[in-house]
């Protein structure tokens, strides 16, 4: 048994509902159309005091959780363990949804490589010996489908226990539109379809993808998270998770990547969100290009508010 019985599920609800201190809001920023979400960059505490000016979080790394456990998914399922252990994932996550306050939050699937998930463990025992230990994304958890049903639950518990509607999914590395239908397929078979709370989006994490997104966006999802960090990295002939790397977010080349996504995207996704960390020539060009949304740093979501609003101040005058 790996789901609370009906019985079970009021207490936990109750649970939901207890006060929780929230973050502050600076009223006195001026409102934008661009949102500015916040990127996960500390602990919830160390990012309380920041992120109460967000817009929401783009994104929350399950995959991260995953990997910091230590020990497989998979194998406390079989040890007949992950009612706890979706528990104490859960209550990771919460921690994070808490901040945002009802605005919308973005789990990412799919961001750390097969090779990740073998070295924790037991994980050899549980991942698919035909798979590179390089893959990640969509092409792991289709590969992997039971680690994709138990994360699965593990989001709906989040969504439907705790009643945190506000909780949708990005998919890290699409590839193609045939991946992609793949995913939606097997996540609808787990009982997460798209609503008008639960959307679906793919985050493009390698310039393939970029050539690739008409197609990926034909899927019928919401909206694409342009990881631009990792994206750049690549472009600039650098290794895509190298976090110690020197890449640059003003080129040219970067910006291009930018307006070639929403010529494709435009009206087929109108959601198209940035991440940008704390660059503000791109995040300038993101507002004139006429993105749905950016994701910043935790510490700048305050200045970029005020440099959204510089900007967007600037088309409605027309300069």
């Amino acid at each position: 048994v790996d789901l609370l019985s009906p019985e079970e599920e009021p207490k936990e609800s109750k649970m939901a509902k207890k006060d929780i201190l929230l973050p502050k809001k600076d009223n006195t920023l001026p409102p934008s159309a661009t949102k500015v979400f916040s990127l996960i960059d500390g602990t919830p505490k160390e990012m309380f005091d920041n992120i109460g000016n967000a817009h929401g979080i783009v994104f929350l790394d399950i995959d991260k959780i995953l990997i910091d456990d230590g020990k497989h998914l998979l194998a406390y399922v079989e040890d007949k363990e992950f009612v706890d252990y979706s528990k104490k994932v859960t209550d990771k996550i919460i921690e994070y949804v808490d901040l945002a306050c009802g605005d919308e939050v973005v789990i990412s699937l799919g961001s750390s490589k097969v090779g990740e998930f073998r070295k924790l463990r037991r994980g050899k025992d549980f991942e698919n010996d035909s798979i590179p230990d390089d893959i990640y994304g969509v092409s792991h958890y289709v590969n992997n489908p039971q680690l994709l049903k138990r994360v699965a639950k593990i989001i709906k518990r989040v969504r439907n226990i705790y009643k945190k509607r506000n909780v949708s999914v990005g998919l890290h590395s699409p590839m193609n539109g045939d991946n992609m239908k793949e995913f939606k397929k097997q996540l609808s078979g787990e009982g997460l379809k798209r609503t008008s709370t639960f959307k679906i989006y793919a985050i493009i994490d390698n310039p393939a993808e970029v050539i690739l997104a008409d197609e990926i966006i034909s899927t019928k999802i919401d909206g694409l998270i342009l990881n631009m960090p990792r994206i750049a990295r690549q472009m600039q002939g650098l290794k895509m998770d190298d976090s110690s790397a020197k890449y640059d977010l003003t080129r040219n080349s970067v910006f291009k990547v930018i307006d070639n996504i929403l010529d494709i995207a435009k009206g087929k996704a109108d959601k198209i969100i940035v991440v940008i960390e704390n660059s503000k020539p791109l995040l300038r060009y993101c507002v004139q290009a006429g993105v749905y949304g950016v994701s910043v740093s935790s510490q700048d979501i305050m200045e970029a508010r005020r440099t959204v609003s510089e900007e967007e101040s600037k088309i409605i005058l027309g300069k």
